[in-house]
């Protein structure tokens, strides 16, 4: 405490080293240094960071993960007392999930709250009705937890069709081909994002993995050795942003203020969103046979 960071220079072969960031961030602090100064250079990076994944869905901020579903667990009656949170299961065992499960008893559902051990499970409030006693029930599951660094929901994949063709696909609709190529369960037929979990209708009716993609935030910058989320074709609109950052956290960058450094930023976002890596829009390349003299060419078909 009360040291000075020291911060070097990142390898010319990775632009996107927080040291170089930084490094970046300081010369246009005027070589700011000291421990407040290194403070305000990782708020700036990170801070221009979420600033511009924001702007729109970067393809390199896309990323495929697996849902673990769980099927229905039945197995046995339960016992739920009245005054009592408990809820005993006889003749079965409650899987490891069923802390996140709800129960189905007597045409009432049921929040589950935590599992005790094998045959005992918890409830969020104690039961005020009549005691249940060697009652049968459903155990099911179908809220699931999503990332933390998931800024926003892309799709669930399992498809209904499979296919190629001669134009570019979304990498959605290519990895949904993958899926029907695989998947032949039945998935819920509506499903919601709401206080980060994935909540579907029907509650999956076996175990299976569901593929989804999601747009990811940012991982935050602590070390030096740390890398940006970033592409670095799009390294300019990331520094016009840290421009700006700097400028709105402390009056003024080498840069300019905030409002020249902002519309900088803007016209650079505008003018470099298109270089993302997409497939073009050439969908077929032909002789173009012109008449006189000049030769068959190559041209661009569109």
């Amino acid at each position: 405490p009360g040291a000075d960071i020291a911060l070097t220079a990142g390898s010319t072969a990775n632009p996107l080293s927080a040291a170089q960031l930084w490094a970046y961030i300081r010369r246009q602090f005027v070589d700011s240094v000291g421990t407040k100064a290194d403070t305000i250079i990782k708020s700036v990076a990170n801070d221009a960071l979420d600033m511009v994944s924001s702007e729109r869905l970067w393809p390199h901020l896309l990323r495929r993960a697996m849902l673990n579903l769980h099927g229905p667990y039945s197995t046995g009656t339960i016992t739920i007392t009245n005054g009592s949170a408990n809820v005993a299961l006889v003749g079965g065992t409650w899987p490891s999930w069923a802390a996140s499960g709800k129960l189905f008893v007597q045409n009432q559902i049921i929040e589950v709250y935590g599992r005790t051990d094998n045959d005992t499970l918890t409830m969020a409030d104690t039961w005020g009705a009549t005691t249940i006693s060697g009652a049968t029930y459903i155990l099911y599951q179908n809220e699931y937890d999503l990332p933390d660094d998931l800024w926003r929901f892309h799709k669930n994949l399992p498809g209904q069709r499979w296919g190629w063709g001669a134009t570019p696909m979304s990498i959605a609709n290519v990895l949904e081909a993958e899926n029907a190529a695989v998947y032949s369960q039945r998935f819920a037929d509506v499903f919601c994002i709401a206080n980060g979990s994935f909540i579907c209708w029907p509650y999956p009716q076996s175990d299976e993995m569901l593929a989804y993609t999601y747009y990811a935030r940012p991982a935050r910058l602590v070390n030096d050795t740390d890398i940006a989320d970033w592409d670095p074709v799009h390294l300019e609109v990331l520094k016009r942003a840290m421009d700006y950052q700097l400028a709105r956290q402390v009056g003024k960058s080498m840069a300019g203020d905030a409002v020249t450094t902002l519309s900088a930023y803007r016209e650079a976002l505008s003018r470099l969103t298109v270089q993302d890596k997409s497939a073009t829009d050439v969908p077929a390349v032909g002789l173009d046979l012109s008449i006189g003299r000049e030769s068959p060419r190559w041209k661009r078909i569109t």
